[in-house]
C-alpha cells in the first residue's frame, strides 16, 4: 500500500472506523505532556504525546510519546507496555534492576510502580495503557473462565430446564 493510499485510510483516535483506528507514523499533531517538575532528577526533559486510540470501556488507550534527554522518577498509573520506537533510555526500577530500552525493544510496567527514566538519546514511544481491574475481580473473572466451572453452569442450566419441563412430562 502507498504512503499516500494509507494516509487516505488514517482516522483520529477522535474518528474511530467501525472496528479499528488506524494511525500514520508522519503525524505532527504532538500535544505537550510536561513532566512533574519534581520528579525531574537531571537536565530539562522535555516530553509529548499523540493520543491514538482508546478503548470503549475507558479501560485501555494507545499513544505515542516523546522525550528528549534528561534524568527522571516516573510513576506509572496506569499498566503500560511500550514499545521503543527510536532512541535510547535506561531505566532503573525501585529495587535497583537496570535495563537499557533501544529501537525495537518491548517493557512491561506495572500500575503504581516507579523507575527512573535516563533519557540517553531523544526516546520515542508507543505505549499500551490498561488500567488493571481489582484483584478480586480479576480472581473472580479467571474463575468463571475455566473449564469445569462453564460446564457447571451449562449443567445447572439444563437441570433447571428439565425441572420446568417435569409437570409437563408427568
Amino acid at each position: 500500500m502507498t504512503d499516500t493510499a494509507f494516509q487516505g485510510f488514517a482516522r483520529s483516535a477522535t474518528q474511530p472506523a467501525a472496528n479499528f483506528t488506524l494511525a500514520h507514523d508522519a503525524r505532527t499533531d504532538w500535544r505537550p505532556a510536561p513532566i512533574d517538575p519534581s520528579w525531574v532528577l537531571d537536565g530539562t526533559p522535555r516530553a509529548d504525546y499523540i493520543p491514538l486510540a482508546s478503548g470503549h470501556d475507558g479501560y485501555s488507550s494507545v499513544s505515542l510519546w516523546r522525550c528528549t534527554e534528561g534524568r527522571f522518577r516516573w510513576t506509572f498509573g496506569w499498566e503500560e507496555t511500550v514499545h521503543i520506537l527510536k532512541g535510547e533510555v535506561e531505566v532503573t526500577d525501585a529495587a535497583g534492576n537496570e535495563g537499557i530500552l533501544r529501537a525495537g525493544s518491548v517493557a512491561l510496567f506495572q500500575g503504581g510502580t516507579t523507575a527512573i527514566w535516563n533519557v540517553v538519546e531523544p526516546v520515542e514511544k508507543m505505549a499500551v495503557c490498561r488500567r488493571a481491574m481489582s484483584p478480586r475481580l480479576s480472581r473472580l473473572i479467571r474463575f468463571a473462565r475455566r473449564p469445569w466451572v462453564l460446564a457447571l453452569t451449562a449443567l445447572a442450566a439444563f437441570g433447571e430446564r428439565l425441572m420446568v419441563l417435569e409437570p409437563l412430562l408427568a
